[in-house]
């Protein structure tokens, strides 16, 4: 699996909190890098921690499914909408 690397990571959207659910990929995102996006990716912390997430496709959208939420939690990440 080849990275994808990001200067600026994409702004995500949660459809509720980010830790319990998918996190949807912006469209321009995804049509920018969409022969990168395989199933699965690698999210890389400044740290040098690499942690697997798939890639969900359902209808017209895109999220990362299984591995999230636990990134998610481990990293405390939340979602204020």
């Amino acid at each position: 699996m080849a990275p994808l690397h990001l200067h600026q990571p994409p702004q995500l959207k949660s459809t509720t909190s980010l830790a319990t659910s998918l996190c949807i990929i912006p469209h321009k995102f995804v049509r920018k890098y969409e022969e990168k996006l395989l199933e699965r990716v690698l999210l890389k912390t400044p740290g040098g921690a690499a942690w697997a997430v798939d890639v969900v496709r359902r209808k017209n959208k895109v999220s990362l499914g299984n591995g999230w939420p636990q990134f998610a939690t481990f990293y405390s990440i939340s979602f204020y909408p």
